[in-house]
């Protein structure tokens, strides 16, 4: 699908994969795959797209008898400026490479991984790790019984998370940080030296 080169793109389905890359066209390649207990039930699950020159929305449609195996997973390419606008899925884990924000990412039950992002991040989760490589922007994260990593991060943090711990490495000095975790340590790093350690439990 046509997009302009700073269009946004929006991603929901349930039960399944998210995976977001970049390349240097200005379309959006949508590559998928839809899971069922039968064939006829993964036949009828609808997958609705909406496209204009500024946007791009892919959303797989919820049955109300939602049946065990039921979902749908994407691998998606879009534009290198793009927005990540809102990424939500369960169940399954998201990837974002590249792409710009500021960037909403939802799942439950699966990691969150963003490399190489220009924008703020919110991302969240629950049992599982959230990690940010390179990004360059504020970032929001929160999970539960998961790690929390950055690296390279040129933004301020506010990290929740619970039964594990937050390794963060932060890039510009005098950027507001907060956080917080239970069973589980907190280090704490800029570039050039290292800003605080502390373990709650």
């Amino acid at each position: 699908y046509p997009l302009s080169a700073t269009g946004k793109v929006q991603v929901e389905t349930f039960n399944g994969t998210v995976e977001i890359s970049t390349w240097e066209q200005n379309e959006v390649d949508i590559s998928g795959t839809k899971n069922g207990p039968t064939q006829a039930a993964a036949d009828a699950l609808r997958i609705d797209i909406d496209h204009t020159e500024g946007s791009v929305s892919i959303r797989a449609v919820r049955p109300v008898d939602l049946r065990n195996h039921l979902g749908a997973r994407f691998a998606i390419k879009v534009p290198r400026q793009a927005v990540i606008d809102r990424v939500v899925t369960s169940n399954a884990r998201i990837r974002c490479i590249s792409g710009n924000g500021p960037a909403v990412l939802r799942t439950s039950n699966g990691s969150i991984r963003v490399e190489s992002l220009h924008g703020s991040l919110n991302a969240q989760t629950s049992n599982a790790a959230v990690e940010l490589i390179d990004l360059e922007g504020d970032a929001v994260v929160h999970t539960s019984n998961g790690h929390i990593r950055t690296e390279r991060l040129r933004g301020a943090l506010d990290a929740t998370t619970s039964n594990g711990p937050i390794d963060a490495e932060i890039d510009h000095k005098g950027v507001d940080v907060r956080a917080e975790t239970s069973n589980g340590g907190i280090d704490l790093r800029s570039e050039e030296r290292r800003v605080g350690k502390e373990c709650r439990s």
